[in-house]
């Protein structure tokens, strides 16, 4: 569920939890939890592809290298984490 304050969304394999200036994604891996939240200040680039949107602090390498926090285009809040994320960073690419 979306809306002002704070926000959670439950998907196969992980969470997100949107607050008024923060994202934290939550991502499961065979038994360990992977946390990475990002403050709205340092988010740098949102892309989106047909799988979803990628939310990123550093250029592409270094993202793949420190992570990132993904949101799956399959959760049924989808396009809401998606208007709420394009008034912190305008989204890059389309699907």
């Amino acid at each position: 569920m979306v809306g002002a304050g704070c926000a959670f969304t439950l998907f196969k394999g992980g969470s997100v939890t949107i607050g008024p200036d923060f994202i934290e994604g939550h991502t499961l891996v065979g038994r360990c939890t992977f946390k990475k939240r990002l403050g709205r200040e340092q988010i740098k680039s949102i892309s989106e592809n047909k799988r979803g949107l990628s939310v990123m602090s550093r250029g592409r390498f270094a993202t793949w290298m420190l992570g990132f926090i993904f949101i799956p285009a399959t959760v049924p809040e989808y396009q809401e984490i998606k208007s709420i994320l394009s008034g912190w960073v305008p989204i890059q690419g389309g699907r």
